[in-house]
């Protein structure tokens, strides 16, 4: 093996440990292990590795979007917190990795960590369910890791279900996606593609979020559709399968969104009520927002809140305009994948599901987060890849 060689397996395995840490603890509070690793990698990269300085771009793009509305929210007698604040910056390192990122396949390296913490999840779903003994003592440690994984029991349609959502699982759709494409072409079919599928939709299944729990499938139907659409004889079946498929889906979903006695449907509309009081008052935090670090009232939990559930709207609360800074970190691979699309099938599928990740990622703070990141890096890895192979 080259010292070329060398260097690169010591660089993957790094990244796959950071994908890992990532995975599995979001929060941090379990292994306290992130910084540490993400430090190792950076200085792992800086040793071994030529960057593209045009890229730490992206990581300053998205400290100026915060630094900007935190600047007029202080110009404005704003009172801020500085905790939440330095948070939001933080949130930004792993961007860090971009001018390193076309030295990683970050999708391929995400595929075991990815999988492992799946597994992981529903081995403590099925323990809990045949071993109900058990729930109070992980609960108890879940509690003290910031409810990294959140565990409840949840009425759907009036059928009462116990759910455990890990606060990573949205980030595992384009592992998901990629397993899915692998698992119904015949000739990409592999074992590992088959379990790492099954696995992560089962996780999304027993979530307990609407949005993580239906979304995934509307995923799998795109992704069917788009690759089996023009095979003569599927088409007998497939269209009215996936016709009927799609019916019972909105229908579902609409069901379960207008109920209006379901306790998260009651905070998420309050939320809302109190956003639109807010900027009915405030017209102008359109422009320059609120501030990010600031708190108001909201009628969902009935106190002052730094944050909700509601992203894209507490971007402009924050931001005002210059959340757009934000979300061009997001928009931009996704449009620059959907119009290399031709040149590779993944393109289709990668779209799809960083699309359907920026849907769910609505209604979740799952943006400015490490899962956000982790998510960002995966497709600025793929994109990058992508566009090589064209040169």
């Amino acid at each position: 093996m080259d010292l070329s060689s060398l260097k690169q397996k010591g660089g993957n395995y790094l990244f796959a440990f950071l994908i890992f840490l990532f995975a599995i603890d979001p929060t941090n509070t379990i292994f306290h292990l992130k910084d540490v690793a993400f430090v190792l990698l950076m200085a792992y990269n800086v040793v071994f590795f030529k960057p593209d300085y045009r890229k730490f771009l992206y990581f300053a793009v998205g400290c100026l979007a915060i630094t900007l509305g935190w600047l007029f929210a202080t110009m404005r007698g704003m009172v801020t917190d500085g905790d939440f604040c330095f948070i939001l910056y933080k949130s930004l390192a792993p961007l860090l990795l971009l001018p390193w990122i076309h030295h990683y396949d970050v999708l391929r390296l995400s595929r075991w960590p990815v999988f492992c913490t799946g597994f992981l999840i529903i081995m403590l779903f099925w323990i809990i369910v045949f071993i109900p003994q058990t729930e109070t003592a992980i609960y108890l440690f879940m509690r003290k890791s910031d409810d990294t994984i959140m565990m409840s029991w949840r009425a759907f349609l009036g059928i009462r279900v116990f759910c455990m959502y890990h606060k990573s699982t949205v980030s595992f759709l384009l592992v998901f996606a990629i397993a899915f494409y692998q698992t119904i072409h015949k000739e990409r079919r592999t074992f590992q593609a088959v379990m790492v599928a099954l696995v992560l939709i089962h996780t999304f299944v027993i979530s307990g979020t609407r949005s993580t729990m239906l979304l995934p499938f509307l995923l799998m139907g795109l992704i069917i559709f788009k690759f089996y659409h023009d095979k003569r004889y599927y088409n007998y079946v497939l269209y009215p399968v996936l016709g009927l498929a799609a019916v019972a889906f909105f229908l579902l979903l609409y069901k379960l969104l207008s109920e209006t006695t379901e306790p998260s449907n009651m905070v998420k509309y309050a939320h809302l009520t109190s956003y639109g009081e807010l900027f009915e008052e405030n017209p102008l935090y359109f422009l320059w927002g609120e501030g990010p670090g600031t708190r108001f009232y909201s009628a969902g939990f009935h106190k002052m809140s730094l944050q909700t559930e509601w992203t894209y709207v507490e971007l402009i609360r924050y931001m005002g305009v210059f959340c757009v800074l934000v979300l061009f970190l997001f928009l931009y691979p996704l449009v620059k994948i959907w119009k290399l699309r031709h040149r590779d099938d993944s393109c289709y599928v990668i779209a799809f599901a960083f699309f359907i990740y920026m849907i769910i990622a609505g209604t979740n703070p799952l943006l400015l987060s490490s899962t956000g990141m982790f998510t960002l890096l995966t497709v600025y890895s793929f994109l990058d890849r992508i566009e090589t192979q064209r040169e």
